[in-house]
């Protein structure tokens, strides 16, 4: 999700998020492993790209309910819904997000880039 903001004074000024964390309740237990391929096939992301998922309540075996993940750079909030549903509906065995609370931001990355055109810096465009 990235905003241009209209050049001023020879800078131009890009808003976006860098990563936002969520934290999500499922209606049944699973390991992090399964969460984090299901993540990586909604997202359709190659194996390439890190995708950290915690389980915050792990218990024997490693299964857990709750678990914490980092989408890096992501291309709209529908697209984070979406996201959450679906791992919803597939790990809470089909039951509807009933609850806000069932999923929370819990972190987010901010970034607020400053460019100089030509005429302000020497070169080309180039980060302030």
């Amino acid at each position: 999700m990235t905003k241009a903001i209209k050049k001023t004074s020879g800078l131009r000024y890009d808003i976006a998020i860098d990563w936002i964390e969520l934290e999500i309740e499922f209606g049944a237990k699973t390991n992090f492993h399964t969460v984090q391929g299901e993540i990586r096939s909604i997202l359709k992301l190659p194996i390439e790209i890190g995708l950290w998922v915690e389980p915050l309540d792990e218990g024997p075996g490693g299964a857990a309910t709750v678990f914490r993940f980092k989408i890096q750079e992501p291309s709209s909030w529908r697209q984070l819904v979406n996201l959450v549903q679906k791992l919803h509906y597939k790990f809470s065995k089909g039951m509807p997000v009933i609850s806000a609370s069932l999923c929370k931001v819990t972190g987010i990355e901010i970034a607020f880039d400053i460019y100089g055109s030509s005429d302000f810096c020497v070169g080309q465009d180039s980060r302030v």
